[in-house]
């Protein structure tokens, strides 16, 4: 497992050059995620990352980072996570419902400070939800709005002055091969360049033709489409915003206005907090991490007395999310049709399984009302890179590589390996993030047969 503090060492190499920083005044992060079509159940990988902020001087603003997807047609939130936000870094997972339906969803990500910093933007991407053997979706006329690209032509993107050779040892490949890869980054005058960098290997198909993928393509064009203006009412406070989790206590119906002392019992030790003079609470983001995924227990800690409170959260993602998603959010209907999404492997194993019931065990709950379950923040786990050579069961991820942090040595290379699966088609691989001359993207394709 890899620890998103290795961040603090490139903290300063960053800072120094500015080499995130560009002209205006806008804050916000960059959701780089593996792909933008998922199947129902999916798991969604991403890495945040916190663009135009002096790292060295924010980084303890920008603490928690809030993820939601939102239905594009309803604007409503269907669901959230938090995750932590560590010297501009942020990676996990976002794992989708399996009953999703089929449609176009917007996926959010914004900060604790998005309330309290008025140059902040929120950052939103389409994506898509298909399921193989169903109908091709279709979308309802007029149900969403569109955008004209003649909007781009005004906006350029510079050129980062960097020679970036992204190679793998072939552009062919069989159904489980191996698959070795190498990147190097250079300077003009041919110096090694350093870099902190994110890698996807995905199925072409899976990703739009008109996806917000890549990071510098947003941080100098995209983002300048849609600002969040002051007309944009976020109902909701600063002070509300700035915890992970945030909520209030109550007595006999009323709220409690003073400090009252609680409790966080987590797996891996006990937070202590109070509430404040307005009665409010709010858990940090680093004090909810956990090495094991889970819940915690939230109780009021006045002894005997602790039963008479009662614990209310205060949903903050559903609140900012459909806020946000309540403004005119351009789409740009995707020309692919859905029958060329899936492969005859991904549709009859669909066919096979789509009617099997869940055996999940049903969440745990707690009727106490002064006692509540808190979820966690897991950390950043790495991508199950399995060798399914030998193995009789199918291999049919769509992602077949997903590294959030990837560390350019001293000479300004990397490589990485992995193995195909049983999916045959086009591959993308994407490898994008920071370098001391600036923000880089590079793809390159290569072919399952």
């Amino acid at each position: 497992m890899k620890n998103l503090l290795l961040t603090v060492l490139l903290t300063g190499l960053f800072s120094s050059s500015n080499a995130q920083r560009k002209f205006g005044n806008s804050t916000g992060t960059f959701l780089m995620t593996d792909k933008q079509v998922y199947i129902p159940g999916e798991t969604i990988y991403f890495t945040a990352r916190l663009l135009n902020v002096d790292l060295q001087k924010d980084s303890t603003t920008y603490h928690t980072l809030f993820v939601s997807l939102v239905n594009g047609l309803t604007r409503r939130m269907v669901c959230a996570d938090t995750y932590i936000l560590s010297v501009g870094l942020a990676a996990g997972v976002f794992h989708l419902p399996k009953d999703l339906p089929s449609g176009e969803y917007l996926l959010f990500s914004f900060t604790n400070n998005l309330a309290a910093d008025s140059v902040e933007q929120d950052f939103h991407t389409w994506i898509s939800i298909r399921k193989p053997a169903e109908a091709p979706f279709k979308i309802p006329e007029t149900s969403l709005s569109t955008t004209d690209s003649i909007q781009f032509k005004e906006l350029t993107i510079p050129d980062p002055n960097i020679s970036v050779s992204l190679k793998a040892d072939s552009l062919h490949y069989k159904k489980r091969d191996s698959i070795h890869f190498t990147i190097g980054i250079k300077d003009a005058t041919g110096n090694p360049v350093k870099g902190l960098l994110t890698v996807s290997c995905v199925l072409k198909n899976r990703l739009k033709k008109n996806g917000v993928y890549d990071m510098r393509k947003y941080f100098f064009v995209d983002q300048f489409l849609q600002h969040l203006d002051s007309t944009t009412n976020l109902h909701i406070s600063p002070q509300i915003m700035n915890g992970a989790v945030t909520g209030y206590l109550t007595k006999d119906g009323r709220v409690k206005r003073k400090k009252i002392p609680m409790t966080l019992m987590k797996n891996n030790g006990v937070v202590k907090l109070a509430t404040d003079s307005l009665g409010i609470f709010k858990i940090r983001s680093k004090d909810l991490l956990t090495l094991v995924p889970g819940e915690g227990y939230l109780t009021v800690s006045k002894g005997g007395n602790s039963s008479l409170f009662m614990i209310h959260f205060l949903d903050v993602a559903k609140r900012i999310s459909d806020s946000l998603a309540s403004r005119p959010i351009p789409y740009q209907e995707e020309n692919s049709l859905d029958s060329v999404l899936f492969s005859s492997e991904e549709t009859q194993y669909w066919v096979n399984h789509s009617a099997t019931k869940s055996t999940e065990p049903p969440p745990a709950t707690t009727s106490q009302d002064h006692l509540k379950l808190v979820k966690l923040i897991p950390a950043a786990a790495a991508f199950p890179n399995i060798n399914p050579v030998g193995d009789s069961a199918l291999h049919l991820n769509s992602t077949l590589y997903w590294d959030y942090l990837l560390l350019l040595k001293d000479s300004g290379t990397a490589d990485f390996s992995f193995f195909s699966g049983d999916i045959p088609g086009i591959y993308t691989c994407i490898v994008q993030g920071w370098t001391e001359k600036g923000l880089m993207y590079k793809s390159v394709d290569f072919e399952v047969e």
